[in-house]
């Protein structure tokens, strides 16, 4: 029955007559629902009507025609039905939805804030949940609908709520597409952007994967950590959006932005090599932005930057050389560097030499006078700055200060090293000094490893060296303390033990040095380079260690014929061949070893049996072709391309270290050894 030109009369004339008005379709929708959908003047009229004319009918779909008109019914309809006697606690049998859930889920947004608004005034619970945990606010934001998401957080629905798959409303805002209104809106009511749902998905996840910009760029304009949003779990076409221009344009902090995007990219690239190229391309796009805009930045706002902003720690942290490199970040650092002046030598050595009396002579002066000042305090009530004679200056000075004191633990090394007895039951005066070189050392590792974090401090090299050198020396003194003042009656084995490890922590010690030339603008690039070129010679070594063992079991076996004897005569008529070098595993790989340096010859091997020592000779060549001639050379030529790689990009990788070390000297503060722990303790007063 069609109801578009139904009026009242009609439907009196209708009612009147026999016609079956609950007929309905396979979904049991009946003429009389499709009656209440059509938004005319009259529609209330003929719902009164129906009432009045067959009420046995119309209490028969009451409740199905109410909810039919909570979705698509006008305003009239829906009081109309309510003071007919609807029931606003009923739920739809197909979706489960309740009233008020149905009647915000009408596809006319306008129509849904009024037939919401007519329920909340007949004492419906706004606060319902569906069947899957959806409330008000899931709705709203499912339908993009901004007016009833406003109306449901101005009536205090819980917009923070989860359903049963762990989505928040802004799951799903971000998920429908064009969403921008009602995603800056669950923004700015405080959810969490961060937080994924039970799927793993996070807001920023799910507007990546919807592939609308104007989804993502709410998020990136609230600053979105995208370290913590699970972006590793997006495929390559969904993450080339991040890298658009207005999403970067979206950005208030567009350098970190660009800077950790770039880097994660990079990170990426490393984790998924069949798409390697691609990831490293969009790296070095957004590395390239980062260096547009802060090439792009004027004087005062690079100050800023460096001073007081984070862009360069992160820029350290995640690697991003180039932009480290730039010419106006290098200009900023200079003057950082030697706090916006560049002296001359002599001031410079006028400056070093006050900053470092500063250094000295702090701390005993607090210390003397520390009674005088607590009495003062307690009694006359005193104030006193604590800031009296603390040492200040550029950080050019407070790193070659720290050098030369280094250099002083060196001196103190050698000097110990060259009048050393373990024998002596006490521990010397240039011991203990040492020992508080250590201690200096280890507090100023500790308080690094505080201020940059665990997982950042042990990427960097130098810092994992700096750990094992003073382990090697904690465990040296540790030792020597316990054999003196324990009274081991056989302490020599032990100390010889240790004093291995003084001899590796001697030597690493003076190799630190090198550390401190690293801001040298030719002995710097050159550091780097040795270091590069080590840490590629593991796959080298690798290599030779088994070709290494492999011909070590082979010489041993041959040499080790006269294990086969049978009888004393036969043994005594082999005893001639020279096995004490290939006589086990360690001497034979000992001798193949020292071979390589020319401290082996053939006509060692001559003095067995023609059988073995043609079949060694022949063994003895082969490893000698295959170390010297093939290993040896492959080496020279995996040195050589990789000082040449690295010195083709020498000037932006000293740059960068130079960067590094600027950042971290002013950073830290730190005081020269062992002067820093006189300090702490200084400090530790100030504190009480």
């Amino acid at each position: 029955m069609s109801t578009d030109c139904l009026d009242v009369d009609m439907l009196v004339m209708l009612c009147q007559s026999d016609v079956d008005l609950l007929l309905s379709d396979e979904n049991n929708i009946t003429a009389m629902h499709h009656m209440v959908e059509k938004h005319r003047p009259t529609d209330a009229h003929l719902v009164h009507t129906l009432a009045s004319e067959r009420p046995y009918d119309f209490n028969t779909i009451r409740d199905s025609l109410f909810l039919h008109a909570c979705v698509h019914g006008s305003k009239a309809t829906l009081q109309e039905l309510l003071q007919l006697g609807a029931s606003i606690d009923g739920k739809d049998g197909a979706s489960g939805l309740p009233v008020m859930l149905l009647a915000a889920s009408s596809a006319v947004n306008q129509t849904a804030i009024e037939n919401v608004n007519i329920l909340m005034a007949n004492g419906a619970d706004l606060h319902v949940t569906s069947s899957n945990g959806q409330n008000l606010c899931h709705i709203a934001a499912i339908l993009c609908n901004v007016q009833l998401l406003e109306l449901a957080i101005a009536a205090r629905v819980d917009h923070t709520y989860q359903d049963k798959e762990g989505s928040t409303p802004l799951h799903y805002a971000c998920a429908a597409p064009e969403n921008d209104a009602v995603i800056s809106l669950l923004i700015e009511a405080g959810l969490d952007m961060n937080e994924p749902n039970s799927d793993g998905l996070t807001p920023l996840n799910l507007s990546i994967k919807s592939q609308h910009v104007n989804n993502v760029i709410p998020l990136i304009r609230a600053m979105v950590d995208i370290t913590k949003c699970g972006l590793q779990d997006c495929i390559y076409q969904d993450l080339q959006i991040l890298a658009q221009p207005e999403i970067i344009e979206a950005s208030p902090k567009p350098l970190e932005y660009t800077l950790m995007l770039s880097s994660f990219f990079e990170r990426m690239a490393k984790e998924r090599m069949r798409l390697k190229e691609s990831y490293m391309a969009l790296s070095v796009q957004l590395e390239d932005a980062a260096i547009d805009l802060i090439e792009g930045l004027h004087s005062s706002q690079l100050q800023g930057l460096v001073l007081h902003g984070n862009v360069l720690e992160m820029a350290i942290s995640t690697g991003r050389k180039r932009f480290i490199a730039t010419d106006a970040v290098q200009y900023e650092l200079n003057r950082v560097w030697h706090e916006w002046q560049e002296p001359s030598y002599k001031a410079l050595l006028k400056s070093t030499i006050i900053f470092l009396l500063q250094a000295i002579a702090r701390p005993f002066v607090i210390l003397v006078v520390w009674p005088l000042i607590v009495l003062n305090i307690q009694v006359f009530g005193y104030t006193f700055s604590w800031n009296i004679l603390r040492p200040r200056a550029a950080p050019t000075i407070r790193y070659r200060v720290e050098a030369f004191a280094y250099v002083a633990f060196l001196i103190l090394l050698m000097v110990e090293a060259a009048d050393h007895e373990f024998s002596k039951p006490f521990m010397t005066k240039l011991e203990w000094i040492t020992l508080a070189y250590v201690l200096a050392l280890l507090y100023n590792e500790f308080v690094t490893l505080v201020r940059e974090g665990f997982h950042f401090y042990f990427t960097r090299l130098g810092h994992k060296t700096n750990c094992i050198i003073i382990t090697m020396f904690i465990i040296f003194y540790i030792v020597r303390l316990i054999v003196i003042y324990s009274k081991v009656e056989s302490p020599n084995d032990v100390l010889r033990l240790t004093s291995y490890l003084l001899a590796v922590a001697s030597t690493m010690s003076c190799i630190r040095l090198l550390q401190y030339l690293r801001v040298h603008r030719v002995i710097g690039p050159i550091q780097k380079s040795y270091g590069k070129v080590v840490q590629n010679m593991a796959c080298f070594v690798v290599i030779l260690f088994i070709y290494l063992m492999a011909f070590a079991s082979g010489l041993v076996n041959i040499y080790g014929a006269t294990g086969f004897a049978v009888n004393k005569t036969e043994a005594n008529n082999t005893q001639n061949c020279p096995s004490e070098g290939f006589e086990s595993m360690q001497s034979s790989a000992q001798s193949l070893f020292w071979s390589l340096f020319g401290l082996l010859d053939v006509g060692d091997l001559s003095n067995c049996t023609h059988e073995e020592a043609t079949a060694g000779k022949i063994v003895f060549g082969l490893w000698l072709l295959q170390a010297m001639i093939i290993l040896l050379n492959m080496l020279i030529a995996l040195v050589t391309n990789k000082f040449d790689e690295f010195q083709s990009n020498a000037d932006t990788e000293w740059k960068a270290s130079f960067g590094a070390t600027v950042i971290d000297v002013q950073k830290s503060q730190r005081y020269p050894i062992p002067f820093n722990l006189l300090h702490v303790t200084v400090d530790i007063l100030e504190w009480l």
